[in-house]
């Protein structure tokens, strides 16, 4: 006979809020899964649970009051459906954000941030002023000088919530789509609006690129490229011309089953054909080796044969993903203007291990010159744990290094809540901060306590303004 526990959990999990209109949507984040109450008290009745990773979305309206549970701060929710009516907490739930890059919640019209010391309260750190449209799309952008806010982005949109201004760095960006939504033109202008670059792109009836074109306002001139597909809509040529119109270049892409890239040719403006990436899979007992490596887009006798970047997966028995690597080489890479106490960029390999699909660790390695040889040395080494990570990091000079050890602490919603800092010895805690928000009825934090070593240290606030 089925129990009317268990009835209940049945329910929650397969007819949970198909009733609601949609304002906060909500994942499970708490590995046990998360107990529905009779009511919006931890020691209410439990009513049943809803599993790890499951999803919801609920009304507004039904935000009941601010808790506090295990330290994590966050509200009750009223769930429901035909037979069942419980509340559950979700500062143990993961929440969309309604503008995601800032982290916001709901209709956030405009945003102030600002911080200071506790022992200079009188010197106040103004961060950035943003708005933001009804969709959460920002608008424009403030930076703090000379006592006043002065202007620095400003974003417009179409009807359809599309870009087509951006005003940033002191320059003009505009863009134009098709009835489709595909980008057709990008114009890039100086402050005074006179056009430097022109970028326009064609389409086929499938969304794929089917041409190119980089035009130059003072050159008075266009470099151009040609694409086709196959059916599958995998690219299988790309043709390139210089801007008087002559050949530069050509590739040309093999698939296995059509979909699954295994090799890329490059064809010179002197027919000369190459392998210039290519798709290798190794089987050894069971685990699957995929590797894509690139080799040096132009072949000289200093890179002939090696490795431009390379990306690999490694997957179980299972089939489950177990670890990626990824290669750059320093020439592959943006110029970087300084690391470990010189500029320049070094050759850069990456391990992730994973775990259950999730992310257990990260592995950085850099080419460097170090104790009077050049070698790969370890730069960054972190685990992870939910809501955890430990994180190690060296910096290398000619005969000496650094390190350094640090904890992080994050609630279900990846807020920092607390930075453990190691000494040398990776043992011995050199200072503890603990982070205490204060939030509105919206869930956004207006105030950001900082305590060092028990102490308040620093305190951000937020400004928020609704629609």
């Amino acid at each position: 006979m089925t129990t009317p526990l268990k009835t209940l959990i049945i329910i929650c999990v397969t007819l949970f809020c198909t009733l609601c209109f949609a304002q906060r949507s909500y994942t499970v984040k708490a590995k046990s899964g998360l107990i529905i109450r009779e009511r919006p008290t931890i020691n209410s009745e439990r009513l049943g649970k809803l599993p790890y990773d499951y999803h919801f979305e609920v009304d507004e309206k039904k935000v009941n009051r601010l808790d506090t549970i295990s330290t994590l701060v966050g509200h009750w929710v009223m769930v429901e459906n035909d037979t069942l009516k419980g509340y559950v907490f979700d500062g143990f739930m993961k929440r969309a954000y309604g503008t995601e890059h800032y982290n916001l919640y709901g209709p956030v019209k405009s945003l102030k941030r600002y911080s200071y010391y506790e022992n200079n309260k009188e010197k106040i750190k103004y961060d950035k002023h943003i708005t933001f449209n009804k969709l959460g799309k920002k608008t424009q952008v403030y930076d703090y000088d000379d006592d006043a806010w002065v202007l620095d982005e400003e974003y417009t949109y179409n009807n359809k919530n599309q870009l087509v201004l951006r005003y940033q760095y002191n320059r003009f960006y505009e863009t134009k789509y098709d009835q489709k939504g595909n980008e057709i033109e990008s114009i890039n202008s100086d402050k005074n609006k006179v056009p430097d670059t022109k970028f326009l792109t064609t389409y086929d009836s499938q969304g794929n690129t089917m041409s190119s074109e980089y035009y130059e306002y003072k050159k008075e001139s266009s470099t151009k490229s040609i694409y086709t597909y196959n059916h599958a809509n995998k690219k299988t040529k790309a043709t390139h011309y210089n801007a008087d119109g002559k050949l530069n270049s050509t590739y040309l892409y093999d698939y296995l089953k059509d979909t699954i890239l295994v090799k890329k040719y490059k064809i010179d403006s002197e027919n000369n054909k190459r392998v210039v990436a290519e798709r290798l899979v190794n089987d050894s007992l069971g685990f699957i080796t995929e590797k894509y490596v690139e080799y040096f887009p132009k072949e000289t006798q200093y890179n002939k044969g090696k490795l431009y970047t390379y990306n690999q997966k490694v997957y179980d028995k299972q089939q489950q993903l177990i670890e990626t690597t990824t290669y750059e080489a320093a020439e592959s890479q943006f110029p970087n203007i300084g690391f470990s106490g010189t500029g320049g960029n070094y050759n850069e390999r990456t391990v992730k291990r994973y775990q259950n699909g999730a992310l257990t660790s990260t592995k950085n390695y850099r080419d460097l010159y170090y104790n009077q040889k050049d070698q790969e040395v370890l730069i960054e080494a972190i685990n992870y744990k939910q809501n955890y990570s430990n994180e190690l990091y060296h910096s290398y000079y000619s005969d000496s290094k650094e390190s350094y050890r640090n904890e992080y602490y994050y609630d279900y919603n990846g807020r920092l809540i607390k930075h453990v800092e190691y000494r040398d010895d990776f043992k011995t805690i050199r200072s503890t901060k603990e982070y205490v928000y204060v939030f509105d009825n919206n869930g956004n934090w207006t105030v950001k306590n900082i305590f060092k070593n028990g102490k308040l240290y620093q305190v951000y606030k937020q400004a928020l303004e609704y629609y």
